[in-house]
């Protein structure tokens, strides 16, 4: 049954996905990124980006 949880877990992360365009030339992850590049990403990684100033705030 733990299976089936973790594969529910695994597929809701790669669902809930946040598009985000970067304000700045950035290096995330492995790949470099130009200013005006949207990416998907995950919340957490979107929180990280904002704090950094790679993209801008948006009201939710």
């Amino acid at each position: 049954m733990t299976g089936k949880l973790e594969s529910a877990a695994k597929q809701s992360a790669k669902t809930n996905r946040i598009k985000v365009t970067f304000s700045k030339n950035v290096k995330f992850g492995k790949e470099r990124y130009k200013s005006g590049e949207s990416i998907s990403v995950t919340k957490k990684e979107r929180e990280e980006l904002e704090k950094a100033g790679a993209i801008e705030s948006e009201s939710r």
